[in-house]
């Protein structure tokens, strides 16, 4: 993933909020490598929040909701 990200314009993940840096892959991490990274997060239920935990995709999240 390091040598990926050098020479990378975008890094996106749909992990649950902490994951990425729990594997040392933050954002802090591959700037360094790469510092005109373009570095985009995205969860089901948010970064904050009493569901922050949770795991869920797009359908989850839109049931959740009341959105579906």
């Amino acid at each position: 993933m390091r040598r990926l990200v050098e020479g990378a314009d975008v890094v996106l993940s749909n992990f649950v909020p902490g994951t990425m840096e729990q594997w040392g892959l933050g954002y802090e991490e591959l700037s360094s490598l790469n510092p005109r990274l373009v570095y985009g997060a995205a969860s089901a239920f948010g970064p904050i929040g009493p569901d922050a935990g949770r795991e869920g995709a797009d359908l989850v999240a839109q049931a959740a909701s009341g959105l579906a």
